[in-house]
Parts: structure tokens; C-alpha cells; sequence
């Protein structure tokens, strides 16, 4: 501090005394300057000068204040707001936010989906990139280079600067509806009208939809989940098939119809559900119980996060209703078909039980084996065929053995050494032994499922009829059925 006050009085001594008119100007600046390191000395830019340089500086979801520091080492700024009062000697980056300048930026300057203000002092000496941002300045501002922009100016676009405020303040948030935004408000009205439209022009499938949810929430949520994977698979099959192209549209129609539909089901059954619990026999009516879950859904959706999530889950029940609402009608079409005329009448309709006659006791029914028992005879046909490919030092045809023998095993006995210890047979439908063409459409197909991360082995859990992809595909059951028991 003595240091700094006899520099002070040296600056002002020296230039003090009068002399030629000519040195009237360093006379001035010799006391600015003493001015300046007297005030310093005096307190009151100590707390400036500390935090006048910083290095790089980031922001995610917060604000950049002046009073922070004066100079930057670098900027991002990502969905905040900054005001900047000196020079950033590197990149300046704004994402999604407002910044105002006040200095000079000598590296880069890039703005994406936000706005730059630049001072009358600023001044931008590097590359200048704008994508869907703006670049306001005011007279007096330096920009050395011609900025490059991309979709700037799209506030004059009433959409496109809906769906931006959309993303900024929905979507970030993870809320399907942002509650400042007039677009999402009205995206959602579009959406319910088109709900309301399918429950009034498909009555009947809304309602199967809604039945099956309600009966087997885990299963149409596991497919829900599932189905997506599923057709992104079709999608890519028929892509490198090349003519399969031409079905991808019919493809993408199908899948949204039914999402739409199964959709209008969830909002069906949410109205249904709260009617049930507040004991209101109003809500029994499909119509109002869909206005209601309509209602229910749009304030969940407004919360962050929770929004997000809600709405992920209610897409899924609502493919996955949708989906076990197709496989019922399939299987309400008399895909098994029983020589009994006794036989139960829901049983007929269901592929659950499959009739198999056994020597002295015809008509006899036997269900279809679980997920569990399947996967040991899997587990012991894999040991052993392994076993065998290991000591013959065959290794390599491990896969080409175990299609061999599946199809040998299912169409000379209905099953294979795994399947006898289980006590398993592979049947049709029909309850009839498979041939060897059955045999072989059920052998490939078992390599879909399998190559799915097993999900089609997986299937047979969420399946009422415990039906994997490849008992689908080939129309087949696997069956628990007692030794000595044999085939009509």
C-alpha cells in the first residue's frame, strides 16, 4: 500500500508542475491515473479488480451474471441467460438462451436457437455461425466477419417458433405440454380429438382394448415394450429385402392406428377406473369416462418429469392393448378346432388347452408347457449336443447340429431327449403330431427368437396360450403330456 501511494504522489508531483501548453495532455492522464490507484488504495474496486478475469466458463439450466467477472476465458451457455460486460478471449456459445455482449469476442461466436445482443462497443472478430438464432445489434458494433445462418428469423413463423418454445420449455422439462406455450395446448386438443373420433367410429375394438388391460395389465404392458423393438426389426428386414419397401407405409398406418386406438382405451379405462373408485355410475359411459381420462392425463402431462413418464407409460399400454386385442380376435377365429362336441365352449375358444387323445382316454386335455420347464429341456438338448460337438471336435457345426436335430426329434417323435425328460411333445393346433415341413418353419423361426435377445422364447410368459414367435409362425404348442400318452 506505501508502494502504490508514493507512486501515486510521484505521478501527480512530476506532472504538477506547470510547463508548456503542449503537455496539458499528460497532465491529465498522469491524474486519471493517480485517481484511479488512489480509489483502488480507497477500497472501492478492490472487490472489481478480484474477480474481473475468469477462465472458462459454463452454464446448463442457470444464468451468467455480470457481477461474476468482466472477462472470460470461454462461454456456453446452454438453455440460460447470460450478460457478458467485458471480452471472451476464446469461443462464445449459446444454446437455447439469450446473451448480451458487451466486449469483444476474439474466437469463435456460435448461436443456436437463441439470440446474441451485441452493445454499441461489442465486437465479434472470429467466424460468426447462427442456426434457427438471432444476431441484434445495436449501432456502433463490430462484426469482422459475413455470419453464417441457418433458420434464422423463424419467430416469423408461427409454428416453427411454437414448436422451438415447445422444446425449450416442454420438452427440456420433460413435459409433453408446456403451460406457456399455446401450440402444445393446441397439439393436445388435436391429439384428444382424434382419440374421440376412433372410440366413436370403433366403439367395439376401444372397448376389447380397454377389456384387455384391464384383465392383463402386465401383459400388455411387456408388450408394449416389446412391440416397437419388433417392428424397428420388420423394418429393417423389409428394407434389405428391397421390394418390401412398398409394405413400410402399410406398415407404419398399422401401427399407429393401433396406437391411437389402444390410446383412446387407456384414457377409457383411467375415466372408468376413477368412476369405480368414486363410486359415480356416470362414468360408466365410455364417452364421458374418455373426456374425464382425457382431463387426468393433460395435468399430469403439464409436471416436469412426471410428465414425460406418464405419457411413456401410456403409450405402451397402449400398444400393447391394442396388440393383445388382435391376438384375441385371432384366436377367437376357431384357431383350434376339437373333435369333442362336449367339450367346454370357452375352452374351444381358447388355444390354452389342446386336445390330445391318449390310447384308452380320448379327449383328453393338456396344457401347455411353462416358460420354466421349456427352458430346461432347452438347457439339456443344448448340454448334448454340445457335449457331442466338443468330443468329435465339431465345433464349429455346433448351430448346423442343433437344427439337425431339432427338426429330426420334432418330426420323428414331437420331440427331442430334453423334451422327453420334461415330458414335453410339440403339437399343431390341432393337436395333431408336426411333420418334417413343420418341423423346419418351427427350426428357422426358433432362430428369429433367439436372435432377438430371446425375446421370442420370453414371449410364451405374456402369451395366455404360452406361445413363443416360433409356435406362432409355425402353429404349433408345446405340450405337458403324461409317458405313454400318444397322438390321435
Amino acid at each position: 500500500m506505501r508502494t502504490t501511494l508514493c507512486l501515486a504522489c510521484l505521478l501527480v508531483g512530476l506532472f504538477a508542475v506547470p510547463g508548456a501548453p503542449g503537455q496539458a495532455p499528460e497532465l491529465d492522464q498522469a491524474r486519471e491515473a493517480a485517481d484511479m490507484i488512489l480509489q483502488a488504495v480507497d477500497g472501492k474496486n478492490v472487490e472489481r479488480a478480484g474477480r474481473r478475469n475468469a477462465g472458462p466458463v459454463t452454464r446448463v439450466f442457470s444464468d451468467l451474471g455480470p457481477e461474476e467477472a468482466t472477462n472470460y476465458e470461454s462461454v456456453q451457455l446452454f438453455f440460460g441467460d447470460g450478460k457478458i460486460e467485458g471480452d471472451v478471449r476464446r469461443n462464445l456459445i449459446v444454446f437455447w438462451g439469450d446473451a448480451e455482449l458487451k466486449g469483444r469476442v476474439e474466437g469463435r461466436c456460435v448461436v443456436i436457437f437463441g439470440t446474441l445482443k451485441l452493445g454499441p462497443e461489442a465486437e465479434l472478430a472470429g467466424e460468426t455461425r447462427l442456426v434457427g438464432g438471432r444476431l441484434i445489434r445495436e449501432a456502433g458494433s463490430i462484426v469482422r466477419n459475413q455470419p453464417f445462418e441457418l433458420g434464422g428469423n423463424y419467430e416469423e413463423w408461427p409454428l416453427v417458433a411454437g414448436g422451438v418454445d415447445w422444446i425449450r420449455y416442454g420438452f427440456i422439462f420433460g413435459r409433453p405440454i408446456a403451460p406457456e406455450v399455446p401450440l402444445s395446448w393446441l397439439a393436445m386438443a388435436l391429439c384428444f380429438l382424434g382419440y374421440l373420433v376412433t372410440a366413436v367410429l370403433f366403439p367395439r375394438p376401444v372397448q376389447v382394448c380397454a377389456y384387455s388391460m384391464r384383465t392383463r395389465p402386465a401383459s400388455a404392458f411387456l408388450l408394449g415394450i416389446l412391440l416397437p423393438i419388433i417392428v424397428v426389426l420388420v423394418t429393417a428386414l423389409l428394407i434389405m429385402t428391397g421390394i418390401g419397401v412398398l409394405v413400410l407405409p402399410f406398415l407404419v398406418v398399422a401401427v399407429l392406428f393401433a396406437t391411437v386406438l389402444g390410446k383412446a382405451a387407456v384414457l377409457q379405462f383411467i375415466g372408468q377406473r376413477l368412476g369405480e373408485a368414486l363410486r359415480l355410475k356416470a362414468l360408466r359411459s365410455p364417452g364421458l369416462a374418455l373426456f374425464v381420462g382425457g382431463g387426468i392425463l393433460c395435468l399430469i402431462y403439464t409436471v416436469p418429469l412426471l410428465g414425460i413418464a406418464v405419457w411413456g407409460l401410456t403409450v405402451m399400454f397402449a400398444m400393447g392393448a391394442a396388440t393383445l386385442a388382435v391376438i384375441d380376435s385371432l384366436r377367437a377365429e376357431g384357431a383350434v378346432i376339437s373333435d369333442d362336441p362336449e367339450d367346454d365352449p370357452e375352452l374351444a375358444d381358447s388355444l390354452a388347452m389342446v386336445h390330445v387323445g391318449a390310447g384308452r382316454e380320448p379327449g383328453i386335455r393338456h396344457a401347455p408347457a411353462g416358460f420354466w420347464v421349456r427352458m430346461g429341456a432347452i438347457f439339456l438338448d443344448w448340454f448334448i449336443v454340445g457335449t457331442i460337438s466338443i468330443l468329435t471336435s465339431a465345433g464349429i457345426l455346433f448351430v448346423p447340429m442343433m437344427f439337425a436335430y431339432y427338426v429330426c426329434g420334432w418330426a420323428w417323435k414331437g420331440t427331442t431327449v430334453g423334451g422327453l425328460v420334461m415330458s414335453l411333445r410339440v403339437v399343431t393346433d390341432r393337436g395333431r403330431p408336426i411333420g418334417v415341413a413343420a418341423s423346419l418353419v418351427r427350426s428357422l423361426a426358433s432362430l428369429l427368437s433367439l436372435g432377438v435377445f430371446g425375446l421370442g422364447f420370453v414371449w410364451s410368459v405374456v402369451s395366455r396360450d404360452k406361445k413363443s414367435w416360433h409356435d406362432h409362425i409355425a402353429g404349433t404348442n408345446v405340450l405337458r403330456v403324461p409317458e405313454g400318452t400318444t397322438l390321435d
